[in-house]
């Protein structure tokens, strides 16, 4: 996060050393604190309001570590020249022994990503509800008369965990769960093919699609969608979004910006953000079954077949890129979620020992 951040402690020492020539906005409210003022913007979502206060009080924030994501791995060697057997029997039936082990193994490694990532995720979580309850005991049971700013700084650190930390939880969750379905929809393919005649591939097209479309109908809300490009402004027509949740200031951009465009589509509306995954490359998967044989199915040319897995392993690893761009995204967000709330909680807990100290002078 850039110092670009529109909030500012009100005009004095601390404060004027940031930004001499700051103004005071009207989307902005003091709040009272021994020896200064804290300003909170009602604009910014709870991750640059955390930042804020943390450097309108000096408190040095690490920088977000923002890695580069690795691609999941493109088809082997090995795979490439089983499929270039597949015109005699026993070739075909090799490669269709390799492939459903190498799906099953591409499956297996995504859900272990995610598995370490939702781990992390509840480690942070079993840490911020110990140290978070005595936080709120006091808060609680304390007279706040005067000290408002102190439950509104507790507030910003209980949206991060449940605005964003947990939302973000819920998505990459159900978008993992969406990997799996295109990965083993798409796997039993094999179940529907079988040794033709001159070196062909006998190829069951229409059971192949019905079986594909079904295991996709708890996604969908009309059959219209495997005929039609989706967009943001149609995919809520279409697709069931995978996670949804009410909308606070700066939510909806704080997703877009993470998700618009990596294999998701992100709308407000009802006062709730939506979260979709992007099913263009599914129907692209069904569209490029359904032209590669006329008819209900029949023999088709071995290099035919050929070109067309090719084609379904490319929209295959582009779901299962996206997925694991967001599970390192949401890892790297958690992380620094994880700091900033351990930042403010060890402010709060100043806070209150300087007010035990200044009643007791």
């Amino acid at each position: 996060m850039s110092g670009t951040i529109p909030i500012i402690a009100q005009p004095n020492e601390l404060s004027m050393a940031f930004c001499p020539d700051i103004s005071l906005s009207s989307n902005t409210s003091m709040l009272p604190l021994e020896g200064s003022s804290l300003l909170f913007d009602s604009t910014l979502n709870d991750e640059q309001q955390a930042e804020s206060i943390l450097r309108q009080m000096g408190r040095d924030i690490p920088e977000k570590v923002c890695s580069q994501v690795a691609e999941m791995p493109q088809r082997s060697p090995i795979y490439d020249e089983l499929l270039s057997q597949i015109n005699t029997p026993e070739g075909l039936q090799k490669f269709k022994e390799y492939q459903k082990t190498d799906n099953e193994k591409i499956i297996s490694e995504l859900k272990t990503q995610e598995k370490a990532v939702n781990r992390e995720f509840l480690r942070s979580a079993d840490q911020y509800e110990i140290a978070i309850k005595p936080i709120y005991t006091k808060i609680k049971t304390d007279d706040m008369d005067g000290r408002s700013h102190i439950s509104a700084i507790y507030d910003t650190i209980d949206n991060i965990n449940s605005n964003y930390q947990k939302s973000f939880g819920e998505i990459t969750k159900n978008a993992t769960k969406f990997m799996e379905k295109v990965n083993n929809a798409l796997g039993k393919i094999s179940s529907y093919i079988s040794a033709g005649s001159d070196g062909k591939i006998h190829f069951k097209k229409n059971d192949f699609l019905v079986e594909f479309k079904k295991n996709f109908s708890d996604m969908i809300w009309t059959d219209f969608v495997w005929g039609i490009e989706l967009k943001v402004d149609n995919i809520d027509n279409c697709v069931k979004p995978i996670a949804s949740f009410n909308s606070k200031p700066g939510m909806y951009d704080f997703f877009s910006k993470k998700l618009s465009g990596q294999g998701f589509f992100v709308k407000e509306f009802g006062g709730e953000v939506h979260i979709y995954p992007d099913f263009n490359p599914v129907i692209q998967i069904l569209s490029t079954v359904d032209s590669s044989l006329a008819g209900a199915g029949g023999d088709i040319m071995s290099q035919a077949f050929q070109s067309m897995q090719t084609a379904l392993d490319s929209k295959k690893n582009a779901v299962n890129n996206s997925i694991s761009r967001l599970l390192e995204t949401f890892r790297q967000d958690n992380s620094h979620f994880e700091t900033l709330t351990q930042l403010l909680i060890q402010l709060l807990k100043d806070l209150f020992q300087y007010n035990a100290g200044f009643a007791n002078t």
